[in-house]
């Protein structure tokens, strides 16, 4: 018998566009019935490897997007991976402050009294506030209602649709965002909101999203805790937001074009190159006629004006080339996916139901959405022999669970390999999964010689080697002038200097969040650039070299604006050029570890450029290549090195894993990091951040968290070095003459290592190196 008031929100309705109607329910319950279920079919590890951590602005965005429909902090620490709750309580303080800055924004736009207000209680249950906003509604003095809620019952389900903003005179939903892109999910949301207020009698006129404003931070006016916003009218489809890299483009216009994308505001604007709110693409017209726009306008940079535009780009007079050929998404009514969620609760309720989300996750997009009308008015068989697979993104399962879904199906023909290894046609057949990881282990365990290229520099004699590990933080608010919300700034750093292989100094450095300066920035870089060493290492170099950059420009954009500032840097450097160059330096002479284990493109490949070996009780013992070494090792050609262990995937721990696992005897080893008291990345960081937002006093900082923050990081780079040790060990299996050229070369920039006779020589670099 089904209980009483079954709440239907957002986060569960938005599961029905994805047309896996055994997903829709499951999403506090997917990931450890998961786990209970390949324990019991099979000895698997439940442990999935990835090569990231989360700490991008996406999975902070949807952090904050929690305590829209959850207040008790007790609730929130169980769906989020944090399990800190003084971190989730600054969050939600964060969200709350966000929320409020949002509102008065909105009212200071279009000048609403805040006395015409209705606030609707955020302690109140569903139903309360349901009944206050309906009064709310009727009130004639009432202009705008503050985070409200409607509500539409069918039978035993309550649909609740909880909204930002109702702008009565306008009739207008205003919706929240917490980045500085307007989601494309949005229109799927204002979909619901629309029919739950359509059903109530309200009329809805027009939709709009608030988002954080992406033009800030091209203008270059971003000031410490302060968040500015924009109300944005369109979304486009495509995932991830990119630069163009068009060649007709001005950096300028880059800029441009990144933002209209982001608001989606490419969308209003029409054949006459005019911006139109009214566009078929809005939020309103696609909801009412549900066609949702799955296209993006493209600017003719050739054609627009390149002439600043006191940075209004509605009025930047840009001519975009329309497109006319995406076909939309259509929907269906909302009372089809009102019977998919009520049907997919009476069906399986919060539990999981392993064979369905298999069978609905056999059909293709078109047939998926012909299956699930199939569904609901027929019973239901779910065939569990069917190979192709796949899961849309908007049934909002995270990787983790993606792949313990692939565990769960593949059984012991499953692999943990990394998912980039595998081409797109691969990833949607089970079989063909299957098949490819059980080749993968076929692949030989090989080197090759452009991997000890990569690092040729480190072998000069004589020369100064920085190793260097940045640790970072980002928040919803700018910790500083000119940092953008969730942009990462520099808070900590490990240096350790090296000549010839011997370690000259250690230094460690932790900013404290909670006063954090611009000089201090200044003085990081003062200690990686070290009277200027001849390299820089790190791992992984597009994370350092960002940062870099980021500190040039923010010290470049202080010195035009603070003077006192600027008498300080000319006191230290006599001109900002003498700093900047100092930047440029470190970046141009980065040595990135991970180019010899990542996958990229390679030509030319020459077997006797190859060393191959293979595990032996713990040792590695070097083996002739095989006859058909090419052809057995096609699909790994992109790895400098490989290593089955790794499974593809490249990340400096599992390298850490691979040398402890085979206890090799390299000269430099690491604490291993389960004994450390910060383990990775994210403990970091969720520490600054505590700092940051004054949920850490100054005791525990000073004598807890800093000696253990200096710890963890510097353990990052002597990992490192264990690895650049790792890298020459594989390379002697094969060269005993190695210790020949290691820090003896005299021009190491202008060499290249290459194999002459089976042995390793050196020659002068070919002018199209």
């Amino acid at each position: 018998m089904l209980k009483n008031n079954i709440k239907i929100t957002w986060n569960i309705f938005k599961r029905v566009f994805g047309y896996n109607p055994a997903l829709i329910w499951t999403g506090k319950t997917l990931l450890d019935e998961l786990k209970k279920e390949i324990q019991k079919n099979s000895n698997l590890q439940i442990y999935i490897e990835t090569d990231d951590e989360d700490n991008n602005d996406e999975e902070k965005a949807n952090f904050y997007e929690l305590f829209e429909e959850i207040n008790n902090l007790h609730e929130i620490s169980l769906e989020v991976k944090s399990t800190n709750e003084s971190y989730i309580k600054v969050s939600k303080d964060n969200y709350e402050r966000y929320t409020r800055d949002a509102f008065f924004w909105y009212l200071k736009k279009y000048q609403i009294p805040e006395n015409n207000v209705a606030y609707i209680s955020s302690k109140a249950d569903y139903t309360t506030k349901h009944i206050e906003t309906i009064e709310a509604i009727r009130n004639p003095h009432i202009d705008i209602i503050f985070s409200g809620n409607i509500l539409l019952k069918q039978n035993e389900f309550d649909f609740v649709a909880p909204f930002f903003i109702f702008d009565k005179k306008r009739e207008k939903i205003v919706l929240l965002s917490y980045t500085t892109r307007t989601k494309f999910e949005m229109y799927y949301k204002h979909f619901y909101i629309y029919n739950i207020f359509k059903y109530n009698q309200i009329k809805i006129s027009d939709m709009s999203v608030i988002i954080i404003d992406p033009l800030v931070k091209v203008n270059g006016e971003i000031k410490k805790d302060i968040i500015n916003f924009y109300e944005s009218y369109a979304a486009i489809s495509t995932k991830s937001i990119s630069k163009t890299k068009n060649r007709n483009a001005s950096p300028y216009q880059v800029e441009i074009d990144n933002c209209l994308k982001k608001s989606g505001d490419i969308l209003l604007l029409n054949s006459k190159n005019e911006y139109d709110k009214q566009s078929k693409n809005n939020f309103i017209w696609s909801v009412k006629s549900k066609k949702f726009p799955k296209k993006s306008n493209k600017i003719d940079f050739l054609s627009t004006q390149e002439t600043k535009f006191n940075w209004d780009y509605k009025n930047f007079k840009i001519t975009v080339l329309q497109d006319q050929i995406s076909e939309p998404i259509y929907i269906e009514d909302f009372h089809f996916y009102v019977n998919l969620v009520t049907k997919a609760y009476k069906e399986f309720q919060e539990k999981c139901n392993f064979a369905a989300i298999k069978y609905f996750s056999s059909f293709n997009e078109e047939q998926r959405f012909k299956e699930n009308q199939r569904w609901l008015i027929e019973p239901s068989f779910y065939n569990q022999n069917l190979d192709y697979f796949e899961i849309s993104d908007s049934s909002y399962i995270n990787k983790e669970e993606k792949l313990l879904l692939l565990k769960l199906y593949l059984g012991k023909d499953f692999d943990d390999i990394s998912m980039s290894f595998f081409n797109k046609k691969s990833k949607l057949s089970l079989t063909a999964l299957a098949t490819e990881m059980k080749r993968f282990n076929k692949n030989d365990n090989y080197f090759n010689i452009e991997a000890l290229n990569q690092i040729i520099n480190l072998h000069q004699k004589d020369a100064k080697v920085c190793w260097y590990d940045y640790e970072g933080f980002s928040d919803l608010y700018p910790p500083l002038d000119g940092i953008a919300p969730y942009n990462q700034v520099v808070n900590q750093v490990s240096v350790i200097i090296t000549q010839n292989g011997v370690e000259i100094s250690c230094e460690n450095i932790v900013l404290d969040t909670k006063d954090l300066t611009i000089k201090g920035l200044v003085e990081v870089i003062e200690a990686i650039y070290a009277n200027k060493c001849d390299s820089y290492v790190v791992y992984n170099k597009t994370y350092e070299n960002t940062r870099n950059k980021e500190i040039a420009k923010l010290v470049e954009n202080t010195y035009k604006k603070d003077p006192d500032f600027r008498a300080w840097l000319d006191q230290k450097y006599n001109n900002l050029n003498d700093f900047i160059i100092k930047i440029v330096w470190i970046n141009n002479n980065t040595i990135d570890l991970a180019d010899c284990f990542s996958a990229k493109n390679r030509q030319n490949v020459n077997v006797n450029d190859f060393g191959s070996f293979t595990e032996v009780n713990n040792e590695l013992k070097l083996v002739e290549n095989k006859k058909d070494f090419i052809k057995n090792n096609l699909t790994v050609f992109k790895k400098l090195i490989n290593i089955n262990f790794l499974k593809y995937y490249f990340s400096i721990k599992k390298i850490e894993k691979y040398i402890t696992h085979m206890n090799l005897n390299l000269k430099h080893k690491i604490i291993p990091y389960n004994e450390l008291i910060i383990q990775k990345g994210t403990m970091a960081m969720e520490e600054a951040i505590l700092r940051y937002l004054g949920a850490t006093n100054d005791i525990v900082w000073i004598n807890n968290i800093v000696p253990n923050l200096k710890k963890y990081c510097e353990n990052d780079v002597r990992a490192m070095i264990m690895v650049y040790d790792f890298i020459m060990y594989l390379f002697s299996l094969k060269f005993k003459n190695l210790s020949d050229f290691e820090y003896k070369l005299i021009n190491a920039a202008n060499t290249q290592y290459i194999i002459k006779d089976s042995k390793l020589t050196i020659q002068e670099k070919s002018r199209n190196f």
